[in-house]
């Protein structure tokens, strides 16, 4: 993942933390291939709703270069454009 792209998901962490819907994302980025079975686990399987999205980005930020365009694509699949809209403005 670029600079830039790091930025934009910190910038908009907390609000990030408070409204993506984790599992359906979880599993949209597991399905692409973003995330292993073992990360997934790691993200599921943490005890808060809020704790699993910071495991979540935590964990995209470090798995490449396509993982933010991912991230965006499974936000839009599951009708969260304006957080699509906050990373794309930010």
């Amino acid at each position: 993942m670029d600079a830039r792209d790091k930025k934009k998901l910190t910038k908009n962490f907390v609000r990030l933390v408070a409204e993506t819907p984790v599992e359906t994302i979880a599993d949209h980025l597991r399905q692409s291939g973003i995330l292993t079975d073992e990360l997934w686990e790691d993200i599921v399987y943490q005890n808060t709703e809020k704790n699993k999205v910071r495991q979540l980005l935590r964990t995209i930020i470090r798995r490449g270069p396509k993982a933010f365009h991912n991230f965006v694509d499974a936000l839009l699949f599951n009708d969260c454009e304006e957080l699509v809209e906050l990373l794309q403005c930010n």
